[in-house]
């Protein structure tokens, strides 16, 4: 399993041998891709921007390790 810190270095991380993704470090999408704090966005009204925003982050990196059709899988 891998710690994913950047949806930017995913693809990288998913060539090495691995069996998926243990943990992501969603704090560093958080501050270099949404840009404001998460309170701050739910305090003005605007919670869906930081939902938006955080589900294209972790799209990113969950398309990258998700299983091929077919593809043997380690026990």
């Amino acid at each position: 399993m891998l710690n994913v810190g950047s949806p930017e270095k995913a693809l990288a991380a998913a060539r090495l041998p691995q069996d998926g993704v243990g943990l992501a470090r969603l704090e560093f999408s958080i501050a270099s891709h949404i840009g404001q704090h998460p309170l701050y966005l739910l305090k003005v009204g605007k919670d869906d921007v930081f939902v938006e925003r955080l589900v294209s982050q972790i799209s990113r990196i969950a398309g990258v390790f998700y299983p091929t059709a077919g593809k043997e899988r380690a026990p």
